[in-house]
């Protein structure tokens, strides 16, 4: 599904107020949210050379995924990789 989040870009380029405007399941929205935050900063935009705030969307595409594979990552994290 798709996710579709909004925010400010502030004069400085820091993201302010992200909010999910389109959302596909509370997990996946909240994954989209996690990673706007962590973002580093942005060019903020100009007008006639002066930095203004602007409002900027970002669209993440999530692919369909197992389930079982997931559940048994957040559960078992790094255990894929053991030798045994």
């Amino acid at each position: 599904g798709r996710v579709l989040v909004t925010f400010i870009i502030t004069d400085e380029g820091d993201i302010k107020d992200p909010v999910v405007v389109g959302g596909v399941d509370p997990l996946l929205d909240a994954e989209a949210l996690r990673v706007i935050k962590l973002m580093p900063k942005w060019k903020p935009g100009t007008i006639d050379g002066v930095k203004v705030r602007q409002r900027a969307y970002v669209s993440f595409m999530f692919d369909k995924l197992e389930m079982s594979a997931v559940t048994f990552d957040a559960y078992y994290p790094g255990l894929k990789n053991s030798s045994f």
